[in-house]
């Protein structure tokens, strides 16, 4: 039987097990998918204030930049990369028929362990923001299942992100990934931008 309590701004959700997690409440939406598989979360939050455990804090791991053109990579510092944008100053009509998506493909690792990153767009990388500020642009959780690799991508859209942080005419933006909670080497293959209709 699975117990659910609502709280606003989050709704923390226990299981059978006593496991329990805390899904933010945003005023975009978010995607919570639990399954065989375990559990993936896709979020972004634009103003919401956040759950102390979701609380990013400044990091004291040294940040690499790579270049597009080093993908794949393996997650296991701060990992700052320009991607650049192919469409920009989008009409509002333009906007509403095509969401702008950051997709973070080929995330790569081991299914028996926990993996937690979060993804950054345009943030100071050596003070990044927290998950109620515009910078945080959301989080890829998975919980461990069965020891087995996993080949999955994560998918989040970024128009309202951009407009808020005034980059909407920008060429290129920022993405950061932070690696919250990853044991194992994570690859992370590709990381572009597309419009999704």
């Amino acid at each position: 039987m699975i117990t659910t309590y609502s709280t606003t701004p989050s709704i923390p959700h226990i299981f059978a097990n006593k496991s329990q997690i805390s899904v933010v409440r945003n005023l975009r939406g978010e995607i919570f998918l639990l399954g065989l598989g375990g559990l993936a979360l896709e979020s972004h939050n634009k103003t919401g204030p956040a759950n102390a455990a979701e609380v990013s804090k400044k990091m004291t791991t040294p940040n690499r930049v790579v270049e597009l053109s080093e993908f794949p990579i393996t997650l296991d510092s701060v990992i700052s990369v320009n991607v650049p944008r192919p469409k920009k100053s989008r009409t509002k009509a333009e906007k509403e028929e095509e969401e702008e998506v950051l997709a973070i493909q080929g995330i790569e690792f081991v299914a028996g362990d926990t993996v937690k990153f979060d993804v950054h767009v345009n943030d100071d990388e050596d003070a990044l923001s927290r998950p109620d500020k515009a910078e945080f642009a959301g989080s890829f959780v998975y919980l461990p299942h069965k020891r087995k690799e996993v080949r999955t991508s994560l998918r989040l859209g970024i128009t309202d992100l951009l407009e808020d942080l005034g980059a909407d005419g920008d060429d290129s933006i920022k993405v950061t990934l932070v690696p919250k909670n990853i044991k194992r080497p994570v690859t992370v293959r590709q990381i572009k931008i597309e419009g999704l209709k």
